[in-house]
């Protein structure tokens, strides 16, 4: 059964990563459905998995946190080379090819690492893109750790700031697929406040040759922050996009509304996505074209002439995966 997750926040400047070669096919699973990697304890995993570190980062499997399993992943982020891993020794199979495939982790951000980078006096930070896990390049200042930059991700005195975009790469027996920022998109949290973050595989850019059996994820980001992962799987969702306006201050569900000269209009946009992050722009007006008047799921705007206006609100997939959709309502201003 595929998870139906609708997004509560809408993220409009990320430009996903195109495959250097062709999109990464998923590792083998059922053709609908969830299969599950991790499910909060890695000792009953049936792909035998392991957590560990990466880079200068952290990850241990603890019990006072859990998702659906006895427990979850600790893992503790210090920047984009820093991080967890998980390694599975039995790990799934790599079939020729999987449309809608999304690697899905349950997520729940905790606190923010407290400690402040401090650096090595008088180190740069190198200025060529380093591999996720790999050391510097030829030239730069080599790490202390493997797979951080020189005194761990961040510059000397740098502030901390919220956890944004994870980093993540996959392994396999041949090959690796590389996903630099993927943006970290809230969607409707359980009581709880677990959350998921549903990354397409086509999204990853990878070696121009991948083959064999999954083997290890590493799961960085772009601050320092304590994450905890209660499941991670591998889900199938090919089904369209669709969403529907309304007025969150009447609470109707009807498709047009009927305002006062000069009094505000509140829409917001119920989307159902599956797996899909999405970015929202409105247009007020269709009549001069449809533009970009408002971004996100929730809009307030007022009209300055009487008159029926068509709104409309496009859904975009910001991985390109699902087919942009327009939802249209009716203003009529008096």
């Amino acid at each position: 059964m595929l998870l139906a997750l609708t997004a509560t926040q809408s993220h409009a400047q990320f430009t996903p990563a195109q495959p250097a070669v062709s999109a990464i096919a998923a590792p083998e699973k059922p053709a609908t459905g969830e299969l599950i990697l991790y499910d909060g304890s890695l000792a009953r995993s049936r792909f035998v998995a392991q957590a560990g570190s990466w880079g200068g980062g952290a990850a241990s499997e603890v019990t006072e946190i859990k998702f659906k399993g006895p427990g979850s992943l600790k893992v503790d982020i210090r920047g984009p080379y820093e991080g967890g891993r998980v390694d599975f020794q039995k790990g799934p199979g790599l079939p020729k090819s999987d449309e809608g495939a999304y690697l899905v982790l349950y997520t729940m951000l905790t606190d923010q690492q407290q400690t402040t980078a401090t650096g090595i006096p008088g180190a740069d930070i190198p200025t060529k893109a380093m591999p996720l896990g790999g050391m510097a390049p030829p030239g730069a200042m080599e790490s202390t750790e493997p797979g951080g930059t020189p005194g761990g991700a961040f510059q000397p005195g740098e502030k901390k700031e919220e956890l944004e975009h994870l980093r993540l790469a996959i392994f396999f027996d041949q090959g690796m697929g590389l996903v630099e920022r993927y943006p970290i998109i809230v969607y409707d949290e359980t009581p709880e406040g677990w959350s998921t973050v549903a990354i397409p595989f086509a999204a990853f850019t990878h070696a121009p040759v991948i083959d064999g059996k999954l083997r290890r994820i590493a799961i960085c980001g772009d601050a320092r922050q304590t994450i905890h992962i209660g499941r991670i799987s591998i889900v199938r969702d090919t089904t369209p996009m669709q969403g529907e306006i309304r007025r969150p201050s009447t609470r109707d569900e009807r498709h047009d509304t009927e305002i006062k000269l000069g009094q505000d209009v509140d829409l917001k946009l119920f989307p159902e996505v599956g797996m899909a992050a999405i970015e929202t722009t409105w247009d007020f007006d269709d009549k001069d074209g449809i533009g970009v008047d408002a971004e996100g799921l929730e809009v307030v705007y007022r009209y300055k002439k009487r008159g029926t206006y068509t709104v409309t609100a496009t859904v975009a997939d910001i991985a390109n995966q699902k087919q942009t959709i327009s939802v249209q309502y009716t203003v009529t201003v008096k």
